[in-house]
């Protein structure tokens, strides 16, 4: 089987998305109820079922609204978790090796660090040392090492905040694409609970995230949608009319039930 072609970001970091307060909640359930209508329609494509229309032109606003959303939050992930980053690095008088050893895996990366004083210092370092997906790979490859090689006091930095590092290098270097790098990232926790804690305009409730993210691995698109707009109020009116599009089609239907009839 041949391998899929993983297109590796490129272009600047937009930090100043940072600036606006996003709903995450709303972000995240959208992207997984259109990662499940996008996902059947996909499949159908892929048996080579000759759409109606009406069909074809759902599918093609399934791909468009899916691609965007996920687009958009990979480059806000990306300037989130740099922030994030560099806030717990920030931590580095909790580290208990030697200096020595310190400058010899990252150099001087703490010192650079702390050049700036200002309550922003982590956000213009970032403008400055790591202003585009080229710069970030260099910088997320350090991190990595600092919080993987150097000794953390509990509850700050080691494994977990590595792994961080590690997923932002996986999807940098094309090793994993936009869609399922936004999963992870939607997933990942550190110390204290998921990762959407170190920016005021990021953040969202931890219990409202469980929700999303066990109904997105135990549930079925009708169920989905069902916890995400009934029990819950998480989608927007624009992913809701997408779903009920695919309702009066009877696509939903037809994948709950396994048919592969092709339209006329």
């Amino acid at each position: 089987m041949k391998k899929k072609h993983i297109v590796k970001p490129s272009g600047k970091i937009e930090y100043e998305r940072l600036k606006k307060k996003v709903e995450l909640i709303t972000l995240a359930a959208n992207f997984y109820l259109l990662s499940g209508m996008f996902g059947i329609a996909g499949r159908e494509a892929e048996k080579g079922h000759v759409f109606l229309k009406s069909k074809r032109k759902l599918f093609n606003d399934l791909k468009t609204a899916h691609s965007k959303d996920t687009e958009n939050l990979e480059k806000l992930f990306f300037a989130y978790l740099s922030l994030a980053v560099v806030t717990e690095l920030q931590n580095n008088d909790e580290i208990t090796t030697p200096e020595k050893k310190i400058k010899k895996v990252v150099g001087t990366l703490f010192e650079d660090l702390e050049e700036d004083e200002s309550e922003d210092s982590g956000l213009v370092y970032l403008k400055h040392n790591v202003p585009t997906c080229r710069e970030a790979l260099s910088f997320f490859e350090t991190t990595k090492k600092a919080f993987g090689a150097l000794k953390w006091k509990m509850s700050f930095g080691g494994k977990e905040w590595r792994d961080i590092a590690d997923k932002v290098l996986m999807r940098l270097k094309g090793e994993i694409d936009a869609v399922v790098f936004v999963d992870v990232i939607f997933d990942i926790e550190h110390h204290s609970g998921h990762v959407f804690d170190k920016h005021e305009n990021i953040r969202c409730d931890g219990k409202d995230l469980n929700v999303i993210l066990e109904t997105k691995r135990d549930s079925s698109l009708e169920e989905m949608y069902k916890k995400f707009t009934h029990e819950y109020k998480y989608v927007s009116p624009r992913v809701k009319a997408l779903y009920a599009r695919g309702v009066t089609l009877e696509w939903w239907k037809e994948a709950k039930n396994g048919k592969a009839k092709k339209d006329t």
